[in-house]
């Protein structure tokens, strides 16, 4: 194996250790099984050849799901819970960690329920909801145009089937704009980082999403 490589991969192996640190307080038993964890990639190294991409991609996409589900401690906390906190530091866009209790009884959709866009006919997930609408004046003014109502009603932040948009894109939409679906499983490349099991018409919340939407 070149040397070379075997530097390269010693100081990604730094930042990762970095990560394991910042997301967990891990015990003396844990952290071998932390090291063990992120050696298996490395290791597909040391018999002087590299995977083909196929092969690589599909290692890599079974292991960083295996470390999610490694990294959740306990308390079901996330890394996704980490991004839920920072992707918008004001909580727009239903990406607030607030806990929504009391559920107020005019917000009509749930956590986890599979949707239709009734205007643009795409396919999606909610991953968060606020009672009305939390955004920037100017997004408001930029994706809502005249729709004033839409400003009072409870707007979903929703995760897009990648199927219907290529990108991994997460929309914000007004209630009244939203139809339910059923036996429909939605594909995003953060998915399971939100939620577990499928039950044909919804998808259940990971222990930390259900702290923020306790009633979804």
């Amino acid at each position: 194996m070149p040397r070379g490589l075997q530097l390269l991969l010693l100081l990604l192996a730094v930042p990762l250790q970095y990560l394991i640190c910042q997301w967990t307080s891990p015990s003396a038993s844990e952290r071998v099984q932390l090291i063990k964890q992120l050696s298996k990639p490395l290791n597909l190294f040391s018999g002087g050849y590299i995977l083909d991409w196929n092969k690589w991609h599909d290692m890599v996409v079974k292991w960083t799901r295996s470390m999610i589900n490694f990294l959740q401690d306990e308390d079901g906390e996330c890394p996704a819970e980490e991004v839920f906190k920072f992707q918008e530091k004001n909580g727009h866009f239903g990406m607030s960690t607030v806990p929504r209790t009391p559920r107020p009884k005019h917000v009509k959709f749930h956590v986890g329920q599979v949707i239709r866009h009734k205007l643009w006919n795409y396919r999606g997930v909610i991953v968060g909801w606020d009672e009305k609408l939390k955004a920037s004046e100017a997004w408001t003014q930029q994706n809502h145009g005249d729709k004033k109502h839409w400003q009072d009603m409870p707007n979903y932040a929703i995760l897009v089937d990648i199927r219907d948009r290529p990108s991994s894109q997460v929309t914000y939409v007004p209630e009244e704009n939203i139809e339910l679906i059923t036996n429909t499983k939605i594909v995003h490349s953060t998915l399971e980082e939100y939620f577990g099991e499928f039950d044909g018409a919804c998808y259940l919340p990971r222990p930390w999403l259900k702290k923020v939407y306790p009633h979804g």
